[in-house]
């Protein structure tokens, strides 16, 4: 598994594998050091580490800064709020934008690369971009319907230096706004069922791509910015060229449900999308095939998906209350977050992944911390019991110390030494290591057992439930020789009742694994039913045409079965047939009633709807009417409002002379007061 880290001097991305954790990487774009951090173990599930400050509104959205210092939201009260991500203060607080509609619950902010700014798009026709060190406005991106999400470029600051963020007057509702890689190209997801990309210099379209059906959701270019990812409401998820615009793979959705979310992995290999299916799917950008289908959220829909930055973990929120975290190879579930009282409406890895943040229709935005494995694994350890370690690996499915419990507890199976314990052990744990000694163990008992019985239906019964033992061949000499001395030992007179008695066992055996499941059993039987046969043959030579006679009956009686069974299936479908013919019959007559009827009434209808035409031509000159006289009103209302504006400005004039004849007035008996002191 590969990390994806950022560079600290030119802010560009750095792919480093696993076992460079903690050392010392070359940025090969400005030579800066880079160091790569050690994989976060969200394994064993996550602790609320703070909360921060209540808001008046919902929050709607959560990031964080790219040095991972800050974390910023934004809340249906319309504000965005910056705090201290390990203390929670405030550091900003942006008064946005007041909200259109109340149902309107869209924001969403970005920080630019050098975290100097931020971007916060509302539920209205612009998206701000502001000042982070002083809270003030430096750009409007003006839309003529609502931005759902704004994101920034690496290199923003040379953008700004040449002139600021051009505005997306799409003329259509933009639903997603992501920056490539390298900052040079915009792409927007559209109403129009369309994603757009946009060169970020001019503001040109570079490309159009089309093939969405219905209004494009999501937009996000992959790590190296070569190709670009698209969710939308018909159902699929698709990947483009940049260069040329053209769509290279589509991913759809079974259950034909809107996709509300695309991410690509840190290595871009993977997918994940979320919707209103209430699953969470990974996919292969390069075989085009589902890898896992995440189940686990209810009520309804996911409304995000995150990758970590090391690509190991993946974070979804839904409308259930809860967050997840998942392990993208195995695709189980390691964790469920739950606490929020509302909808997770938002949710975000730290830079580092050594943070998620959540942020609900409860006011609250929860930053959380891993569990420290080994904090949790201590007392298991001390405990020392099956049950324990049992329930450590249940609650922990992902848990990377997995191996070292199942070791645990292996060794308290391997002293119990029964095969209750190793079957149970092996129903629960199969993909463990010991499986395989397990199982060479739990066979070794159950043998044990049969020979202690010593009889041959105990050994039967462990050929046929350990089929694949070591041990099943010993078990069926010793069951033939058993078998052997009772049915051979008796006179001669009597051999043709034991051989009809053996036979009549083995049959019995052999219709019984007919319907027995899974085939491993079957093989079981199997090898029962071919020791007896072959004890019939070899002792009971003499017996063949009995034997032969015995087996011709059976097969009889089976065929006469059949053809009783085939006798009632026949008899049944044409009954069947007959009910068929009937309903048949009477759904044609009611079908010709109600022609008739309909026939009668769209007559009226048609009446009706003529009659209707002309009301409607009568109204539409009434309208006309109307229309003229408010052309009327609205050019009065100009001459009156012109009018306004000019009395107002004159009124404004005469209180200009009227303050300054005030000002004359105030002079001129300063004047006098001070002649009358000359004077004195």
């Amino acid at each position: 598994m590969s990390i994806t880290v950022t560079c600290p001097g030119c802010n560009g991305k750095l792919t480093a594998k696993d076992e460079h954790a903690g050392q010392i990487k070359k940025c090969p774009k400005c030579k800066s050091d880079v160091e790569v951090p050690a994989p976060v173990d969200w394994s064993a599930g996550a602790l609320v580490s703070h909360e921060l400050e209540e808001q008046t509104g919902a929050v709607n959205f959560v990031t964080f800064s790219p040095d991972g210092k800050w974390i910023a939201n934004a809340s249906d009260d319309g504000t965005a709020r910056i705090r201290d991500v390990a203390t929670g203060k405030e550091f900003q607080k942006f008064n946005f934008a007041e909200r259109i509609f109340s149902w309107d619950e869209n924001d969403e902010i970005a920080f630019s690369p050098d975290g100097k700014l931020i971007a916060i798009a509302s539920g209205n026709e612009i998206a701000q971009i502001w000042d982070v060190a002083t809270g003030n406005v430096i750009h409007k991106l003006i839309h003529t319907d609502e931005l759902n999400s704004v994101a920034y470029t690496q290199n923003q600051k040379e953008e700004q230096d040449k002139g600021g963020i051009w505005g997306l007057k799409t003329g259509l509702r933009v639903n997603s706004v992501v920056f490539s890689p390298d900052g040079k190209l915009v792409a927007t997801a559209c109403s129009n069922y369309n994603a757009i990309i946009w060169d970020a210099a001019t503001g040109k379209v570079v490309q159009k791509l089309e093939g969405h059906i219905y209004p494009v959701k999501s937009v996000t270019f992959s790590p190296d910015g070569y190709s670009i990812a698209t969710a939308a409401f018909d159902w699929t998820a698709r990947i483009w060229l940049v260069a040329t615009g053209t769509e290279i793979r589509k991913f759809k959705v079974n259950t034909h449900h809107c996709v509300n979310s695309v991410a690509f992995s840190p290595d871009g290999k993977l997918i994940a999308t979320a919707g209103l299916d209430e699953t969470v799917r990974i996919w292969d950008t390069q075989k085009e095939k589902e890898v896992h289908i995440l189940s686990g959220h209810t009520d309804y829909e996911v409304n995000c998906v995150a990758f970590s930055p090391d690509g190991k973990w993946l974070v979804s929120a839904g409308r259930d209350k809860t967050a997840r975290i998942w392990d993208v190879a195995s695709g189980k579930e390691a964790h469920k977050l739950e606490g929020h009282s509302e909808e997770v409406k938002s949710i975000a890895f730290s830079p580092d992944g050594k943070w998620i943040a959540t942020a609900s229709s409860e006011k609250t935005t929860r930053i959380w911390k891993p569990v420290n494995v080994q904090s949790v694994f201590v007392p298991v350890k001390k405990e020392n019991t099956i049950e324990v370690y049992a329930g450590y690996l249940s609650k922990f499915p992902c848990v990377s110390n997995r191996n070292i419990a199942l070791a645990g507890m292996y060794e308290l199976v391997k002293q119990e030494n029964n095969v209750v314990c190793y079957a149970w052990f092996l129903t629960n744990f199969s993909d463990a290591p010991q499986a395989a000694d397990a199982r060479l163990r739990m066979n070794a008992e159950a043998f044990k057992i049969a020979k202690q019985f010593n009889t041959v239906e105990a050994l039967n019964d462990f050929i046929i439930a350990y089929p694949l033992a070591k041990e099943v061949g010993e078990a069926r000499e010793i069951a033939y020789q058993l078998e052997k001395e009772r049915y051979t030992l008796v006179s001669d007179d009597d051999k043709e009742k034991k051989a009809r008695l053996l036979l009549n066992k083995l049959l019995r055996i052999w219709l019984d694994s007919d319907n027995v499941q899974p085939s491993d059993l079957r093989l079981g039987y199997a090898l029962v039913v071919k020791r007896m046969t072959d004890l019939l043959e070899t002792e009971f030579s003499d017996q063949a045409a009995t034997t032969e006679i015995l087996f011709h009956e059976v097969h009889v009686k089976r065929h006469k079965e059949i053809l009783q069974s085939l006798g009632t299936i026949t008899k049944l479908l044409s009954r069947l047939e007959d009910a068929i013919h009937q309903n048949t019959r009477q759904t044609a007559a009611l079908m010709r009633q109600q022609v008739s009827v309909m026939t009668h009434y769209f007559g009226i209808v048609e009446d009706a709807l003529h009659g209707i035409s002309s009301a409607t031509q009568s109204v539409a000159g009434r309208i006309d009417r109307v229309e003229g006289a408010l052309h009327g009103i609205s050019s009065a209302t100009h001459s009156v409002a012109r009018r306004i504006d000019h009395q107002v400005q004159s009124q404004e004039y005469l209180n200009w002379h009227v303050e300054q004849v005030a000002s004359l007035e105030r002079r001129r008996f300063d004047y006098e007061q001070r002649m009358i002191g000359y004077e004195m």
